[in-house]
């Protein structure tokens, strides 16, 4: 049985094995495929409230854009059980 191997990082393949991996071309998508991605992923945009931040440093190119969404917030718990009255 083989082990597979870690994909080498994004920055270090040549044009030509980054788009192969991309599944694109020097040329953009064919408006099929780009049509079918669309379904697939869904629109290339982001959310109300995304927050981006670009980060510098670490081994790679040197920057890299980090995308990140509030966490939302904790939902409130409602009692519907019986209520009594406490007198004292």
């Amino acid at each position: 049985m083989e082990l597979a191997r870690p994909e080498p990082p994004f920055w270090t393949l040549s044009l030509g094995q980054a788009l192969a991996q991309a599944g694109g071309s020097a040329r953009g998508l064919s408006s099929a495929e780009a049509l079918a991605r669309l379904r697939r992923r869904g629109p290339n945009e982001l959310a109300p409230g995304d927050v981006i931040r670009l980060a510098a440093g670490g081994s790679g190119p040197g920057l890299a854009f980090v995308i990140s969404r509030p966490a939302p917030p904790p939902r409130a718990t409602i009692y519907q059980g019986p209520m009594w009255d406490c007198k004292t």
